[in-house]
């Protein structure tokens, strides 16, 4: 039965994804007449930043998207209507005169498929960390993570590697990749798709690999929080030291949080628990951002890790605390 679980979430997850990618690279036909929430996320950041920002913005947007430049023209004015650019706005909301419109729509630039590197958001981490646990030592770590909106769709793609080595034994060696993909059926609600594999050298397996589906809700969006919370089914795989591979049906909670203190820094909170038969495990990461200049940034984090079900000499429980020189790109 878990077996038969396991097949249907992963033809789900591969479903999702060649539905996004053939969405993304397929131009739509008709009109609905309303804001992509990807646009509208840019015409509110333009709004909140000021300097003209706005107005540039919403005239690309309906250059982007003429079929929803109504549209546009009513979110653009919505938020003009709250800052100085209101005038400068109600001349984009009119319209650009037909000269213009070569010149403007030239100067878009698409963000493409999933499958180009253009319109990609993301950093790369190099980490100094403290663990304990299973490992009590200092070590390094080296992570990545980016992020694409196309549309409706949304793709992250994460990766991590840790590694610590004393008097030349490796003491620690952990590995980590995952996809997340999600599809946003308005301001609040959103469907995803989250593909994920690690292996851990000293945590009591050799791999895990799970894939789960569910939905999404934004609790808290606007330009100082974020809050989502995310729950559904899914399936778990984990080859046990000695012990084979073991397979077993999981839910999943999860929680992301971030908070903007200003332009220099944010607090971010994510958290993930996968109850299953066989084990229960959480992820939690809390961590500070502080923007250098420029790309640079530095970030302090901590990472609780924890397993029920391990063999009996292996801790339950890891922690890992961090400081990072974080590039933005």
């Amino acid at each position: 039965m878990i077996r038969i679980l396991s097949a249907a979430i992963t033809i789900f997850a591969i479903a999702l994804f060649t539905q996004a990618a053939t969405a993304q690279e397929t131009p739509s036909g008709s009109s609905t007449n309303t804001v992509d929430p990807a646009v509208a996320r840019l015409l509110e950041k333009a709004a909140a930043r000021g300097d003209g920002a706005l107005e540039t913005v919403t005239s690309i947007a309906i250059e982007a998207d003429p079929d929803n430049a109504e549209a546009i023209r009513a979110l653009a004015q919505s938020l003009a209507s709250k800052t100085v650019e209101a005038p400068a706005v109600a001349n984009v909301a009119a319209g650009p005169a037909p000269d213009d419109v070569g010149e403007t729509a030239s100067t878009v630039e698409p963000t493409g498929s999933f499958w180009t590197f253009s319109g990609w958001d993301g950093e790369v981490e190099l980490s100094a960390n403290r663990y304990t646990g299973n490992t009590d030592q200092m070590g390094l770590g080296l992570g990545v993570a980016a992020a694409k909106d196309v549309e409706r769709w949304k793709h992250e793609l994460r990766g991590l590697v840790e590694f610590e080595e004393n008097d030349d034994e490796t003491t620690k060696q952990r590995f980590l990749a995952g996809y997340d993909l999600n599809y946003t059926f308005n301001h609040r609600l959103y469907v995803f798709g989250n593909l994920l594999y690690e292996d851990d050298r000293f945590g009591g397996y050799d791999y895990r690999f799970s894939e789960t589906v569910g939905l999404g809700y934004k609790v808290i969006e606007n330009d100082s929080f974020g809050w989502n919370v995310e729950a559904g089914p899914g399936a778990r795989h984990t080859n046990v030291e000695n012990g084979g591979l073991e397979t077993e049906f999981v839910g999943l909670l999860g929680s992301k949080f971030h908070w903007q203190i200003n332009e220099r820094s944010v607090v971010t909170h994510n958290y993930a628990m996968f109850i299953g038969s066989d084990r229960t495990t959480i992820d939690t990461t809390a961590a500070l951002k502080l923007k250098i200049n420029g790309a640079l940034s530095a970030r302090f984090s901590y990472n609780y890790r924890y397993d029920s079900n391990v063999p009996f000499d292996t801790k339950k429980t890891d922690t890992a605390t961090k400081a990072a020189l974080v590039y933005d790109f």
